[in-house]
């Protein structure tokens, strides 16, 4: 999933916000370079045993509860989100008190 993010970064929205650092590769070469870690994890992947997949699956769901999560707290106004919220931009989390 990392390395998905990292390619979409790259070509959407977010490849113009100002980044303290830069990969000298385009898009493709960053495609090529991704390519054989891509290749090593797929092959221990494929030798790893049930458990290790049910544990990796697992992850993957509790990340999208997360998500979920914090879509629902954000329409549910239990909290609000400081910073505009773009790509590339830290949004930094503020519990509303009890008297709001």
């Amino acid at each position: 999933m990392e390395f998905a993010a990292f390619i979409k970064l790259r070509m959407g929205k977010g490849a113009s916000v100002h980044r303290p650092f830069m990969i000298p590769l385009s898009t493709a070469g960053c495609c090529l370079m991704l390519t054989p870690a891509t290749g090593f994890l797929l092959v221990m992947m494929a030798l790893a045993s049930w458990q290790t997949w049910v544990v990796c699956f697992g992850m993957i769901a509790g990340g999208g509860l997360v998500a979920v999560g914090v879509k629902g707290t954000k329409e549910a106004r239990w909290c609000d989100y400081e910073g505009e919220g773009g790509e590339g931009e830290e949004q930094r989390l503020r519990w509303r008190s009890e008297g709001k």
